[in-house]
């Protein structure tokens, strides 16, 4: 495909819980030791894997060459940071807390252990939890997982929990957010999708026998699927603590509202009204940034037509009640927020075979042939959710023509175009 490495096989069935309850890593009250903490030849800076541990023990090699993350505090030297640093009046970049909250592992500095720096950016720790209590034991022969959870560490391999961790970066938490001030001062568009993250991200760890005795596995799609549901979750918590904290406001974040709306040029006049999902708005309107929203909703009116028509009420009535007064948001995202999980209850419990992959894809490519997305953060959704699920059916090669010209279409978000978007995602279905 086009925009991501292709997914792995499918791989074993799920039983997780279904919503986020850990602490995450930054404010789990434990004493991060630090990336150097893991890297001797011993632990996890092996320079070949091992033959006789149940892991690689070469983490720390692939983090610090290959991993992003590694790379995330540096970023904050860039000269685009300076620039950024300076439009929001911060004397730098790499001290300002608004900054470090994402870019590094930044917890407060009494749990801060001896190795621990705040340059080596997002470590082990900010992913896998303060080490305080389970250094010293994770290592121990036949050593439960459950153990090593008890002593802090953050159970990655759960989809929901996962999630929860990618998207308090990638989208934020009430405690630290791209806001509309920083993406004005020249902070980029956040976007996220938990498998073309997972999949992009170097891999570390091997989904052998002995990881499926000791971890959850899950399928791509379903690994999609509850990123989708988390991703929506944690949008529709965030938009309701912005709108306790602006009490009677009529607007709160800006970057809870749909970007594009606003940031296209204003002739030639493309104002139309969305009567699927947000049928309430008029023209001049602020959108609430509803892309994966959307997206989910189209998915359940194939898996779960109910689910579905409950979810687009309660979306629906969400953008009317967003146009009285962000303090009026609570209900309705909270509606939203039980429906899905609902959804996730299923799930759980749901196999999909190639028939019901192929009826998913092209019901995906009929909405979106259809016109039903009207804006770019809805699209690169609809296309990542299509390769998905064209990798798993295992039919990647025979649409990979078309689904790159249907990509095309997205190569530019300020001249997206919902029209050509419909009609490159028109000729995908006609190829099928």
């Amino acid at each position: 495909m086009v925009c991501r490495k292709s997914a792995s096989a499918l791989i074993a069935f799920l039983v997780a819980p279904l919503l986020q309850a850990t602490p995450l890593p930054e404010s789990d009250g434990l004493v991060h030791q630090g990336v150097a903490s893991c890297a001797s030849s011993i632990c996890h800076g092996r320079v070949e894997t091992a033959d006789n541990a149940n892991v690689w023990l070469t983490e720390y090699r692939v983090w610090l060459r290959e991993d992003p993350h590694a790379g995330a505090y540096k970023t904050l030297l860039s000269d685009e940071s300076r620039r950024i640093a300076r439009n929001m009046g911060l004397d730098n970049a790499h001290e300002a807390q608004a900054c470090l909250a994402c870019h590094a592992d930044n917890v407060p500095a009494e749990l801060r252990g001896d190795k621990f720096h705040l340059d080596d950016g997002v470590g082990c720790e900010a992913c896998h939890g303060g080490s305080e209590q389970y250094l010293m034991t994770h290592t121990e022969m036949n050593r439960l997982h459950r153990l090593n959870l008890e002593q802090g560490m953050y159970p990655t391999d759960q989809p929901a929990e996962k999630a929860a961790l990618c998207l308090s970066c990638h989208l934020g938490t009430t405690d630290k957010l791209a806001t509309h001030e920083i993406m004005g001062a020249g902070h980029p568009r956040l976007s996220f999708d938990l498998l073309a993250y997972t999949i992009n991200q170097p891999v570390h760890y091997a989904v052998d026998e002995d990881y499926r005795d000791r971890k959850t596995v899950t399928t791509d799609l379903q690994t999609w699927l509850f990123g989708l549901v988390g991703q929506s979750r944690a949008y529709l918590n965030l938009l309701v603590n912005a709108g306790s904290s602006s009490g009677s406001a009529p607007i709160g974040e800006f970057a809870m509202y749909q970007c594009h709306a606003c940031h296209r040029p204003m002739s030639p006049l493309q104002w139309e009204p969305d009567t699927k999902f947000a049928g309430s708005l008029s023209p001049g309107s602020l959108r609430l940034n509803d892309g994966p929203i959307t997206v989910l909703i189209t998915v359940l009116e194939q898996l779960d037509d109910a689910l579905a028509r409950e979810a687009l009420a309660s979306l629906n009535d969400l953008h009317y009640v967003s146009t009285q007064g962000v303090n009026k948001l609570q209900t309705s995202s909270e509606n939203l927020i039980a429906t899905f999980a609902r959804f996730e209850t299923v799930l759980a419990e749901r196999d999909f075979n190639r028939e019901d992959l192929l009826a998913l894809y092209r019901y995906l490519l009929q909405s979106a042939s259809a016109g039903e997305f009207h804006y770019f953060s809805q699209a690169e959704q609809v296309f990542l959710a299509a390769e998905t699920i064209a990798i798993a059916a295992g039919i990647d090669e025979q649409v990979q023509g078309v689904m790159t010209d249907w990509y095309a279409t997205m190569l530019d978000e300020n001249r997206f175009s919902k029209t050509r978007f419909a009609e490159a995602a028109s000729r995908v279905l006609s190829s099928i």
